[in-house]
């Protein structure tokens, strides 16, 4: 699976995040990865809010994204995003 997916599949756990948000994370930092592990200031700076930000904060510190994504793999289960053709 690509790697890529799990941050997506991250966002996707995170109260408030949408498909617009997810765009303007996207386009601040051209991934999803890369939105995953950017820093508050970097988050508040691509204007999110500090609810939003708090949001991540905790899933982030939770582990709950590893465990997730461990279920998923364990399950053979599809993960589609935008950029998938299917």
């Amino acid at each position: 699976m690509d790697e890529q997916k799990k941050y997506w599949v991250g966002f996707n756990l995170v109260k408030g995040i949408g498909s617009a948000r997810m765009r303007v994370l996207l386009q601040a930092f051209e991934n999803a990865e890369n939105a995953w592990k950017a820093s508050t200031t970097d988050l508040e700076n691509a204007g999110l809010s500090a609810r939003l930000i708090e949001n991540i904060s905790l899933l982030r510190a939770k582990d709950t994204l590893e465990q997730t994504w461990a279920n998923i793999r364990d399950n053979d289960i599809q993960v589609l995003t935008w950029e998938d053709e299917e």
